[in-house]
């Protein structure tokens, strides 16, 4: 399994999991977690993703404390400038380098997803 942490878990994390399952097309099961969860997804996030054709109305962001106690991921993906935790030491830790605004317009969100797709897809590639 993969793990993708940002800050938050509300719109670069989700959005990665819900990229990965679909590019994967089953090959990884994609967790997400937030250093402080948010207590909801960003509003922008489930309409711009609905128009990718991915649902994601049912998600809600997790926390980094739960990811520890119930996932042993493969790799650990941290999305912008954050430490990852040492609790994953048997995961391969990768950094993305992503922008992630807190007020994020739908270019960003389209840029966002764009990076996100074409480091999934080397990603991939590599694996």
């Amino acid at each position: 399994s993969w793990l993708f942490l940002s800050h938050s878990d509300d719109l670069a994390g989700p959005m990665a999991r819900a990229l990965c399952q679909t590019l994967g097309q089953g090959r990884v099961q994609a967790h997400s977690a937030g250093f402080q969860p948010a207590r909801e997804t960003h509003p922008l996030l489930v309409p711009f993703m609905a128009e990718q054709g991915l649902d994601l109305d049912y998600r809600k962001p997790g926390s980094i404390d739960s990811a520890v106690r119930t996932i042993r991921p493969e790799k650990v993906i941290v999305i912008g400038d954050l430490a990852c935790p040492a609790a994953f030491p048997e995961s391969d830790i990768l950094h993305w380098d992503i922008p992630c605004p807190d007020d994020p317009s739908i270019q960003d969100m389209k840029a966002m997803e764009t990076l996100i797709r074409n480091k999934l897809n080397t990603l991939f590639l590599q694996t």
